[in-house]
């Protein structure tokens, strides 16, 4: 084994950027830009397989592979003219990925990586032979990850055309639900603190944006006391819904419905909205409702403020009217959910099992 520059064993490259009005949604070749393929275009810079660092904004330090004939962007570092007789580029793919970007990341207003930061990278080298084994181990493992998230992206489109068959559109009431009514006066929206003047210093779960994820995950496990966090912070309780209010939290659907609190009561972040459902509303079906393309939609069409910044109002779901059914058919649809959920779960569990080895292995290698 022997340890190499980077910029040794390839040449770092930014490409010039294409216009995004001359991107296509279809076409022949597709292009990569910061994180994955943005389109399609007519030409190619690039005629086989390549290896590429995002090099601009939020994504920045992201590692890529292309397909061959591809079109590579400004807004990622292509390492072209990678010498292949001594680093194989599904292992050098696999090498970044495990490397700590980071640390060659300079800027933060804007963080970028520049080609002489990426003089700073050391690369371990094996002999091809052994490169070639340790990337058909990762690529096994890395086939099941896809397999497993795949699988869980399914269920979670399952979740969504169950609600649509069962409820139609609710907006528009295309199935005659007798009832018709707002979200604001069918649930107690952004409950008062108030409700906690009874509790003395109690633990309580608090939820921070990155501890929900855009497909109603929720990590509760981190306890706070709640004199530490009643002033400044979002309240809600068990079985509320949290709404992430903010651009582009609220665009990428992350929410979820707040399950296992200690104490059933829970605090987090000022960017949520908080839905508490009333007699006659099951919080799994409404949750399920907001997590839909068409309400997100709407929600983005109703945000205010400048740019970066944007939030739903309050008022949204004030006035957002829908047809409602009977709460025996919410709760029909709420069985069916959790037992998806069910199989979601063993799905994750042996997703992040293979996480693990894939971890495991490259830390043992690189």
């Amino acid at each position: 084994m022997e340890t190499v520059k980077l910029v040794d064993i390839c040449s770092p490259k930014q490409w010039k950027t294409i216009a995004a009005k001359e991107l296509k949604e279809q076409g022949k070749y597709p292009v990569y830009g910061a994180n994955g393929i943005i389109g399609y275009y007519d030409k190619y810079n690039h005629e086989s397989e390549t290896v590429l660092i995002t090099c601009r904004g939020a994504t920045c330090g992201n590692i890529h592979i292309t397909k061959g004939k591809a079109y590579i962007n400004g807004n990622a570092m292509a390492l072209d003219c990678l010498k292949e007789d001594r680093c194989l580029k599904k292992y050098l793919y696999y090498f970044l990925k495990y490397y700590n970007m980071k640390s060659v990341i300079s800027g933060s207003a804007q963080p970028q990586i520049t080609i002489q930061n990426l003089q700073r990278i050391d690369i371990k080298l094996y002999t091809l032979e052994l490169q070639n084994n340790i990337v058909n181990k990762l690529d096994k493992i890395q086939k099941i990850i896809n397999t497993r998230k795949k699988q869980i992206e399914e269920l979670n489109e399952l979740i969504n055309s169950q609600f649509v068959e069962m409820f139609g559109d609710l907006k528009q009431n295309n199935k005659g639900w007798k009832y018709v009514d707002t979200i604001g006066n069918v649930c107690l929206l952004n409950p008062k603190k108030s409700e906690l003047s009874n509790y003395s210093n109690i633990e309580v779960s608090f939820v921070s944006m990155q501890a929900i994820s855009e497909k109603g995950d929720i990590d509760t496990s981190n306890i706070k006391l709640l004199e530490d966090v009643k002033l400044g912070f979002t309240y809600f309780k068990e079985n509320d819904i949290l709404f992430a209010k903010i651009t582009p939290c609220m665009e990428n659907g992350k929410g979820a419905v707040a399950k296992g609190l200690r104490n059933n009561i829970g605090f987090g972040s000022t960017e949520f909205h908080v839905i508490r459902p009333k007699e006659k509303i099951n919080s799994i079906w409404l949750y399920t409702l907001t997590t839909l393309q068409s309400f997100r939609k709407e929600a983005e069409m109703k945000m205010s403020g400048s740019a970066g910044q944007k939030r739903v109002p309050i008022k949204f779901f004030e006035d957002y009217k829908i047809g409602i059914p009977p709460i025996e058919l919410q709760n029909q649809f709420a069985d069916i959910v959790r037992q998806i959920n069910k199989q979601k779960i063993k799905l994750q569990d042996n997703l992040e099992e293979m996480k693990q080895l894939q971890g495991s292995l490259m830390n043992k290698y690189f």
